[in-house]
């Protein structure tokens, strides 16, 4: 099993989100491959759960003895969370620790895969899309399960633009950035000013055009 190439954001694919996708393609990201470890990891009785990271997921094997944390995305390699976290500043780690590195339950592993339904429509990269509304719902529901993950608030905007909803849209990418980590990977400073300037201009257009209509 490998994992798939990385892509821009607005340009990511369902393909390999999803456990049913990954096991046919035998690729993955670490949303899919993660999915993958837990269904099998529930069949066998093995104690493993999901831990979230900015912009990433993983897994750990715990049996209340024990802690491993398996990169999925690396061929199941066993690593300590130091070795993530020294890539952040000490201050930015101990605010990381408030939201992240925590054991999810199976409802968030689900939120996750929402969000990736939800995105994947919203930017029209999914073969076969969800409509506008359900779009919609689904991100909802995501900020409902997670409402302390700046990424399904990211999601929730980029949904509520998909339906037609600008000042909405701005509201949420205002939250996605109050609460973001530090920049990783694709997520840098120039994606969230070209987020919250593109959701800014369009509810100001928006407002332009009610207003000339009246």
């Amino acid at each position: 099993m490998k994992c798939a190439e990385s892509t821009p954001p607005e340009q990511e694919r369902p393909d390999y989100y999803f456990p049913h996708a990954t096991w046919e393609g035998k690729k993955g990201v670490c949303l899919g491959l993660t999915a993958l470890y837990l269904s099998v990891a529930e069949k066998a009785g093995m104690p493993m759960y999901a831990m979230h990271a900015p912009q990433h997921i993983f897994i750990r094997y715990d049996d209340a003895k024990d802690q491993v944390n398996v990169e999925t995305t690396d061929g199941g390699r066993v690593f300590d969370l130091s070795s993530y976290l020294t890539r952040f500043k000490a201050e930015d780690r101990e605010r990381l620790k408030e939201v992240y590195f925590k054991r999810l339950a199976k409802v968030e592993v689900l939120g996750d895969l929402l969000n990736a339904a939800a995105w994947c429509s919203a930017i029209g990269t999914a073969p076969k899309p969800l409509s506008p509304e359900r779009t919609l719902l689904a991100a909802r529901l995501c900020v409902e399960i997670g409402p302390q993950d700046y990424n399904n608030w990211d999601t929730l905007a980029q949904a509520c633009a998909y339906a037609g909803n600008p000042k909405q849209a701005l509201e949420a990418i205002r939250n996605a950035v109050a609460m973001r980590p530090p920049a990783v990977g694709s997520y840098d400073e120039r994606y969230w000013e070209g987020r919250l300037k593109r959701f800014t201009e369009a509810k100001e257009k928006a407002e332009a055009e009610e207003k000339a209509r009246k």
